[in-house]
């Protein structure tokens, strides 16, 4: 969203040809440069389904969902330690921080 959507359709199509000749695989899925709500918005998402790709990680801290947004997945933090991991993947998480 800091450059125009001309100049991040071009970066990004032509990022994930490289990646995609340097792997020999298919790109299907992105992750938005520093993940947070002001680095992506709808004509960005739309851009990305357009060039094949089927999913994009934020930063945002949620759990993902069935209603999840494809193009606006969070990520859960690991943690300190082993504790506070287990404690992120409980599902309390996601409890205590909509609440």
């Amino acid at each position: 969203t800091q450059i125009s959507l001309k100049n991040a359709e071009k970066e990004i199509v032509n990022s994930k040809k490289d990646i995609e000749n340097h792997i020999n695989e298919p790109v299907r899925t992105f992750c938005y440069p520093n993940g947070l709500l002001t680095d992506f918005n709808d004509e960005i998402k739309q851009l990305l389904e357009e060039n094949d790709f089927s999913c994009a990680l934020t930063l945002l801290p949620k759990m993902v969902t069935q209603n999840s947004d494809l193009f606006e997945l969070g990520r859960i933090p690991p943690g300190e330690d082993f504790h506070t991991f287990k404690y992120c993947l409980s599902g309390l998480y996601s409890d205590i921080s909509q609440g």
